[in-house]
């Protein structure tokens, strides 16, 4: 219940702002597979540099989450 609840957290984090922040992509890298977010297709995300777009409708995106640590 404990990983259930931490998961729901960190959805609900990247979820209520623009999108996943240093400590997020952190947490999500131990899961050592790709990580994709999937949002109504604004423009709130676009600017997140820990994503990037891999697909987009008019009313979906689905974006990657950028795992590679940066410099």
């Amino acid at each position: 219940m404990a990983e259930i609840s931490a998961r729901r957290a960190l959805r609900d984090h990247v979820f209520s702002g623009e999108g996943p922040t240093d400590d997020d992509v952190l947490q999500l890298r131990v899961l050592g597979r790709p990580v994709y977010v999937i949002s109504s297709a604004n423009a709130r995300l676009q600017a997140n540099s820990h994503l990037r777009g891999v697909f987009t409708t008019s009313q979906v995106a689905v974006w990657e989450v950028v795992m590679a640590q940066r410099p």
